[in-house]
Formats: structure tokens, sequence, C-alpha cells
């Protein structure tokens, strides 16, 4: 519920129909969630995930995103860095902005295929 703060809270909801609503168009803004472990940052990605399929990815690093090999951006509609943080430096800065507010972006793929992989987890029950 955003601690309280309505307005925060009805922009998150709209923000996040819009990428529904609209596939394809590029918002123009980028949301940065910060809570405390537990309050639900993780939760609404997940869900985001779930409902968009390929069309979202899940980032370690804030330098997955802005690296010169960025062809595993391509159709992408919404990408979570998980724990992210921002090093201050203007090229990173402008890279981050060409990406949420300019039509086209060049693609460079890397010589090394970058692949993403779904890791599962085994219980104690050892399935």
């Amino acid at each position: 519920d955003c601690d309280g703060q309505h307005e925060a809270y009805e922009y998150i909801c709209n923000f996040l129909a819009s990428i529904v609503q609209r596939p394809g168009r590029k918002i123009g803004v980028m949301l940065w969630l910060v809570g405390p472990q537990g309050s639900g940052k993780g939760w609404i990605n997940s869900a985001m995930g779930e409902l968009l399929g390929n069309a979202f990815l899940q980032l370690n690093s804030i330098n997955q995103l802005v690296s010169h090999f960025n062809a595993h951006l391509i159709g992408k509609a919404l990408i979570n860095i998980d724990e992210a943080s921002f090093d201050g430096s203007v090229e990173q800065a402008e890279r981050i902005k060409s990406l949420i507010t300019e039509k086209k972006m060049y693609i460079e793929g890397e010589p090394a295929h970058f692949a993403c992989t779904v890791c599962k987890t085994r219980d104690k029950g050892g399935s």
C-alpha cells in the first residue's frame, strides 16, 4: 500500500497496468522501488513476470542493463534489477535515460551468447 501514500500506490498501479494495456509502447519513466525486506517489491515483480512471460526480464545488476551487449533486452516490456544500485556515473545515467525514453534502440549482440535459465531448487524432500 506504499506506506499509506495513496497517490504513490495509484501511480504504481497505473504504471503496471499501462505495460499490459499498451504493449510495445514505452512509458518514459522508471520505477525505483525501495523498501525493507518483505515489503512486497519482489511479489510485484513475480506477479508481473508471470503475467508478461517472455516480455519480462530479471537481471542481477544494473551493469547487465547498461552494457554494450544488449540483445537480451529485445522485446522486453518490463525489466527488474534485483537489489540494484546506481553508481552515479553520467554515462550510466545517460544509457538508462536512453533505454527509458528513446523510441529506437541500437542492438549489439555479445560474441558469447547470452542465455537465461530457470533455476530450480530442491526441497528437503529430495524430489
